[in-house]
C-alpha cells in the first residue's frame, strides 16, 4: 500500500495553491535494505545511493475574487517540476534510476458552495520519466476532486477522489485534504495538501524565522524500460529538519535546512492495478542526512 500512498503525491499537487518554491535539496549516501526475509531476520544490504535533486512548484492565478463572506473563487493555474541524480552501488544500480525528471500542468478551479463548504477541482497531464528511455508512455494525466468544510477559521478537511492512469488504465483513488494553522509569535500546522508536513515555528522579528519541520513527504515516480516493458518507478521520502528562514518581505524569503531522511522507500512494479496491493517489491534506504536550499514567494 506504500505504492497507493506516493501515487496521491502525482494528483495531490494539482490541488496546491498559494506559493512558489524553488529548491535544491542532497540526501547523502546510506544502504539500501532488501525487506524480503522474515520479520525476525535483518534485512540484507543490497547495496547503496544518494541522491541530488533540484525542483520548482507554484501556481500563477488567472482569476480570483472573494464574496461577501471573504470565501475565495479563483481559477489557478499549476506547475511542477523536478530534476534528481543518484549515484548509485552494486544491486541499487539496477533497481534505481540514475536520473529522474518530473514535470507537471494544471488548471485548478476553487469556489464557495455554502457558508462552510468548498469545492476543490483540477485537471492537468505531466511527464515522468528516467530520461534513458523517452516515450508517450511517459504523459500522465490526472485530475481530482475534493469537497472541504472549513471547520474553523483555522481548520479546513476534506474529501474527494482523484484520477490518474499511471498504472495503464485510469485509476479512482479517494483522496483527504487537511490544513490546520495555528498564527503568532508561535506558529503550529499539519497539512495533507500538495504534501504532507507537520511543522512549528518561532518568528523572532520581522525578517527571521526559525522553522521546526517534524514530517515531511516528498517523492518521485517514472515509466521506465526494463526487460522491454515499460513498467512502474515509484520513490517516497519522509523527513524532519530545522530551517532558519529569513524574510525579505512579507511574501519572499530564502531558507536552509538541516535534518535527516527518516525513509526513503523505492519500488518498481508493472503497470497493472492489481500491483498497487503488491509490496513484495519494496526496498528502502536508511536514514541519511539531509540537507537543503531555497526560495520561497507567498501568494
Amino acid at each position: 500500500m506504500r505504492k497507493y500512498i506516493w501515487l496521491l503525491l502525482i494528483v495531490l499537487p494539482l490541488l496546491s495553491q498559494g506559493q512558489v518554491i524553488i529548491r535544491t535539496d542532497l540526501i547523502t549516501d546510506s544502504k539500501l535494505k532488501d525487506d524480503h526475509v522474515p520479520e525476525d531476520e535483518p534485512s540484507p544490504t543490497i547495496g547503496s545511493g544518494d541522491m541530488l535533486k533540484y525542483s520548482l512548484q507554484g501556481t500563477l492565478p488567472v482569476f480570483y475574487e472573494q464574496n461577501d463572506s471573504g470565501q475565495p473563487s479563483a481559477w489557478l493555474i499549476g506547475f511542477n517540476a523536478a530534476y534528481a541524480t543518484m549515484s548509485n552501488h552494486d544491486a541499487a544500480k539496477a533497481l534505481v534510476p540514475s536520473k529522474l525528471f518530473n514535470a507537471g500542468l494544471n488548471l485548478a478551479h476553487v469556489r464557495p458552495l455554502s457558508e462552510r463548504w468548498l469545492l476543490m477541482c483540477s485537471l492537468g497531464a505531466g511527464f515522468y520519466s528516467d530520461t534513458h528511455d523517452t516515450s508517450w508512455q511517459q504523459v500522465l494525466g490526472s485530475g481530482g476532486a475534493i469537497f472541504a468544510y472549513q471547520w474553523r477559521p483555522n481548520l479546513l478537511v476534506g474529501v474527494g477522489g482523484g484520477v490518474s492512469n499511471a498504472l495503464g488504465l485510469p485509476m479512482l483513488m479517494p483522496m483527504l485534504y487537511l490544513r490546520y494553522s495555528l498564527e503568532g509569535k508561535y506558529e503550529f500546522s499539519a497539512e495533507l495538501t500538495s504534501t504532507i508536513k507537520i511543522a512549528a515555528a518561532r518568528k523572532w522579528d520581522e525578517h527571521w524565522k526559525l522553522e521546526l519541520n517534524a514530517l515531511e513527504g516528498d517523492g518521485m515516480s517514472a515509466i521506465v524500460k526494463r526487460e522491454g516493458d515499460w513498467k512502474l518507478f515509484g520513490m517516497m521520502q519522509l523527513s524532519g529538519s530545522i530551517s532558519p528562514v529569513y524574510y525579505f518581505s512579507e511574501k519572499t524569503s530564502i531558507f536552509a535546512s538541516v535534518g535527516v531522511d527518516y525513509a526513503r522507500s523505492v519500488q518498481l512494479s508493472e503497470r497493472s492495478l492489481k500491483s498497487i496491493f503488491n509490496d513484495n517489491t519494496d526496498y528502502r534506504f536508511n536514514p541519511a542526512p539531509h540537507i537543503s536550499i531555497g526560495f520561497r514567494y507567498g501568494m
